[in-house]
């Protein structure tokens, strides 16, 4: 073959190779573009469904409505008939809603189950996602101060669940909060026997802010970095106005409410030391805080649960088990602490001394991950400060 028919193969031959590569590419898009077009018909499924299901209520809700009084007056006649509750299906005690279970319909959730009966409630007030981390299903999609979700939060007050003992929502939001600042007002002793557990502060609400109203739970968490909420702004849970950055309580503040009328009430606190911005390579929380936060443990006198959030230090095994063994001493009823290292059950031997002098001497003996897991804060916190 000669230099010219050399030529002209090698021409043929980038030509088909060059074809063959538009080919891939033309593939490529089209793929993505189905991709794309799946996607948004898979949305607007969703949505669909979600107004073929409305409609359809609103066809027999007055049926509905009817047929529950009927019921509530003949099956529970003591039930408050504000709660429009009726017989129910599951006799359940404990419930967990979980992502994409949204109870929008009080007849359909006072169907599925009897509220008085529940002891324990776990509620996924969040977005839901796919697998590509796009939104789905948004809760809370306007950025009101006092947006409600639409889940009847009151259901689950102490009215409709004189029972309910642990409740752990997702998010802290206007209407969680709103219900919780009503029933400590108006059933102080509710609140009192609850353990209120959040997995994220990110609307402008925290449970200190409970607290300076009066409203004391069996176990809460607070965040004393108080420069988180710097980036994620307070608002005054009255008129929904922004606070002002020298308005935010201090650490001390928050703990001074903590203790304030607590009278034995507090069992169980998750707490985000200050000087804990970050998880990782960071500083252990200074001597200064911890002994103010120890000051405060001293007067909880039914404080038997701890666990303690700060900065993880490589190497600092020894100085973060001084820090929980000090907060230990403070702490006169602690029976378990846990911080990012390891957890522990609190002994207190035999008093030292006498009169005036006498101090119980506190040693710390390392729990294993089964009985981490049998301890009722530890278990049921679902609160990570560093997410979100």
């Amino acid at each position: 073959m000669g230099p010219e028919a050399r030529l002209v193969a090698e021409y043929q031959r980038l030509e088909e190779e060059e074809a063959a590569a538009r080919a891939i590419e033309e593939a490529v898009s089209r793929h993505r573009r189905i991709r794309k077009q799946r996607e948004s018909v898979r949305l607007r499924g969703v949505a669909m469904l979600r107004k073929v299901e409305e409609e359809l209520f609103d066809e027999d809700k007055a049926r509905w409505e009817e047929e529950e009084r009927q019921a509530a007056q003949q099956a529970t006649p003591d039930v408050p008939s504000t709660l429009g509750l009726a017989s129910a299906s599951l006799l359940l005690e404990h419930l967990v809603m979980h992502e994409g279970i949204y109870a929008y319909r009080r007849a359909s959730l006072c169907k599925l189950l009897d509220p008085l009966r529940l002891i324990s409630l776990r509620v996924y007030n969040d977005k839901l996602h796919d697998d590509e981390v796009m939104t789905l299903i948004d809760p809370y999609p306007s950025r009101e101060w006092d947006q409600a979700c639409g889940i009847p939060f009151d259901v689950f007050g102490p009215k409709g669940s004189p029972h309910l003992r642990q409740f752990t929502i997702a998010r802290l939001e206007f209407d969680v909060y709103d219900m919780l600042r009503r029933a400590g007002t108006e059933n102080p002793a509710w609140t009192r026997k609850l353990a209120v557990f959040c997995g994220r502060f990110i609307s402008g609400f925290e449970f200190p802010g409970l607290l300076r109203r009066g409203v004391h739970f069996r176990m809460l968490n607070l965040d004393l970095e108080r420069t988180y909420f710097h980036k994620v702004p307070l608002c005054d849970d009255d008129s929904g106005e922004e606070l002002p950055i020298e308005k935010i309580p201090s650490v001390e503040q928050v703990l001074q409410e903590l203790v304030k009328g607590d009278n034995g009430t507090l069992e169980g606190l998750s707490i985000r030391m200050a000087d804990s911005k970050l998880p990782h390579h960071g500083k252990l929380p200074s001597l200064e805080n911890t002994q103010l936060l120890a000051t405060y443990l001293a007067q909880l006198s039914g404080l038997a649960q701890l666990d303690v959030m700060h900065t993880w230090v490589e190497k600092a095994e020894t100085e973060a088990k001084e820090i929980a063994h000090l907060l230990a001493e403070a702490a006169p009823a602690l029976q378990y602490i846990r911080n990012p290292y390891a957890a522990w059950r609190v002994y207190r031997e035999p008093a030292d001394g006498t009169g005036d002098e006498a101090r119980a001497v506190v040693r710390l003996e390392p729990l294993d991950e089964a009985e981490i897991d049998d301890i009722e804060l530890f278990k049921y916190s679902i609160w990570d400060p560093y997410y979100g």
